[in-house]
């Protein structure tokens, strides 16, 4: 693979992660499990998860709010918050169906895979372009949140294509015919901050993220109605992926 890469914002090393008291670096005789006060400096230390390699770690109070603002970072790139719409009816019906024939407890991506490819394939039969995009935006946050962070990117670029394509409506088609910026702008930020961050995170350079939107694009175009083609699309996705149209801070 080669060309421009995605930055990834990058997490700190934040805390301690062996046996010692974060603010004067003393060795506790039992390493704490929970909230505790070093017997040498008084200092409080806290016990928390770092996102950067998922250690527990020992903390000081004023690492805390550096330690959050990396989290919601984190929770925004992997999708945890999950704000994906379901019939629970269906949903247990779908993971029901799996349990049988896979004999053995489905994971997250494999229901909702199953859940979502049916109503995929009766929203391209009536050409439902922003019916679409919901299945395939709801597949995508599943599978950040399964940490198929690839399955995640593929759907996210799919979905950037279906709102720069002009496949929501007729406006989207005038807009096209304007400056990149206006183009960008339909996208929705959730939607690009997190396929920035997975897409550095997973080392996607500028080729690989191409072929992938021109290859599952060209897919779309052949069954929904828009107005581009991907390889039209693509030259101003790119400038933003890339930070060279819009400066984005994540």
């Amino acid at each position: 693979m080669t060309g421009r890469s995605v930055k990834w914002p990058k997490f700190s090393e934040i805390g301690d992660k062996g046996n010692l008291c974060p603010y004067c670096s003393r060795a506790f005789e039992r390493r704490p499990v929970k909230l505790s006060k070093c017997r040498d400096c008084g200092g409080q230390v806290y016990i928390r998860t770092r996102p950067f390699d998922g250690l527990r770690v020992l903390l000081r109070d004023s690492d805390l709010q550096v330690l959050e603002n990396e989290w919601v970072i984190c929770r925004e790139v992997t999708g945890a918050r999950l704000n994906y719409q379901i019939d629970k009816v269906l949903w247990s019906e779908a993971k029901e169906r799996l349990v049988a024939s896979l004999g053995r407890s489905p994971s997250l991506f494999e229901i909702g895979s199953l859940y979502y490819e049916e109503r995929l394939s009766e929203f391209e039969s009536k050409r439902r372009g922003s019916g679409v995009r919901f299945v395939i935006l709801s597949l995508a946050i599943v599978a950040a949140h399964d940490g198929m962070f690839d399955r995640a990117i593929q759907g996210y670029l799919n979905v950037c294509y279906i709102d720069m394509s002009g496949s929501m409506g007729a406006h989207y088609k005038n807009s096209l015919e304007g400056p990149p910026v206006a183009r960008v702008s339909q996208i929705a930020p959730g939607v690009l901050a997190r396929l920035i961050t997975l897409a550095a995170r997973r080392g996607w350079d500028e080729s690989k993220l191409r072929d992938s939107f021109i290859y599952s694009g060209e897919r779309l175009f052949k069954k929904m109605p828009v107005y581009k083609k991907p390889d039209v699309i693509w030259p101003f996705l790119a400038d933003v992926l890339f930070c060279t149209a819009i400066p984005l801070t994540i």
